[in-house]
């Protein structure tokens, strides 16, 4: 409650966004919006300026990935964090120099998982914003274009090759080289 307070009161005359990580269930959504109307109802009250933040949800778990379309009700927008994804839907930790090499951004189930996140967003029409390495990365924004992305968050010092990357491809070009490697059963081939 002293986060969400700090955050509306800071949030006066801003355009702020709340993002809540590690989502796994519509139930904490609600929870974290409640807090937010009850802190706003207070702060009007005691007749203190504060913002009306958008409130999103990471989808970083299998969980959130399976329950979407619910959560899109309750969120202004979401944010796909690939990074977290690809690790917990292939239940390897890209950490560990062990497993690191199954960490496979571009196995089947991955690719699926993002479609899937996209595509909800458009159903909706609102935003999903895709970070992680995949963002950032000149070798993977094309297929995240192919997959339906309009909006990536990368690293700072990856902007200039990203933004050159999607100046010189067309989407028909994104969306064939997706067409194609979706009918791939295998990372192997998908890669």
């Amino acid at each position: 409650r002293v986060q969400v307070r700090s955050i509306l009161r800071a949030s006066s005359g801003f355009s702020v966004d709340i993002i809540i990580p590690m989502v796994t269930e519509l139930g904490e959504m609600r929870h974290v919006r409640r807090i937010l109307e009850e802190e706003s109802r207070d702060l009007e009250e005691c007749g203190k300026a504060f913002g009306r933040p958008r409130l999103g949800a990471m989808i970083e778990v299998p969980a959130a990935v399976m329950i979407v379309d619910a959560l899109l009700s309750e969120c202004d927008f979401l944010c796909l964090g690939t990074n977290d994804l690809v690790q917990y839907l292939l239940a390897v930790d890209r950490d560990n120099e062990n497993v690191a090499g199954w960490f496979r951004t571009l196995h089947p189930a991955v690719l699926r998982a993002i479609k899937e996140v996209l595509d909800a967003g458009k159903r909706s029409g609102k935003s999903i914003v895709v970070c992680g390495e995949m963002a950032g990365s000149p070798f993977y924004v094309p297929i995240l274009i192919g997959l339906g992305a309009t909006e990536l968050s990368m690293n700072i010092n990856s902007l200039s090759r990203i933004a050159s990357v999607i100046s010189s491809i067309a989407y028909e070009e994104a969306a064939e080289l997706v067409k194609e490697i979706r009918g791939l059963p295998t990372v192997h081939e998908v890669e």
